[in-house]
């Protein structure tokens, strides 16, 4: 989002912020976890373990990483990974299928590969295999060190 002035980026959407683990005991705190986040974050924006939450896992702060995967392709590209502007077919279901599948396309662009590799490794569909925040901070610092 972009501010009145037309130039200031705005983050926003923070609507389900939660702490950073949650163990999911039953199927009662599954689905209302489901409902909370379907009522509270962005679908395009969500990790895929929301939408369809399961009994006996912990959600982590890996979901934040997903979101800051999607942000970040945003940022890049000006549009949700999983909202492409040419593809008005993506709605609802279509968007969470393409959420929990991972499906998604990098435009192309004059970025380089490893500024590709911070989003993709943001976007893995596993949470077990997404990097957690430090993961990403030491890559992007890694990166920002082979550019200069």
């Amino acid at each position: 989002m972009i501010a009145d002035d037309g130039l200031t980026p705005v983050l926003m959407d923070f609507g389900s912020l939660v702490k950073g683990r949650k163990y999911i005991s039953n199927r009662q705190e599954a689905l209302e976890l489901q409902d909370t986040a379907a009522e509270h974050s962005t679908m395009p924006y969500r990790a895929p373990e929301l939408f369809d939450v399961k009994t006996g896992n912990t959600i982590t702060e890996k979901v934040d990483v997903w979101s800051l995967g999607c942000t970040l392709f945003a940022l890049l590209y000006g549009h949700s990974p999983f909202e492409p502007p040419n593809d008005s077919s993506l709605v609802g279901d279509s968007i969470a299928l393409a959420v929990t599948q991972g499906t998604y396309k990098f435009p192309d662009s004059t970025y380089s590969e490893a500024v590709k590799e911070i989003v993709k490794r943001c976007l893995m569909v596993d949470p077990e295999l997404r990097p957690s925040v430090r993961e990403i901070r030491t890559f992007v610092e890694q990166v920002i060190t082979g550019m200069e």
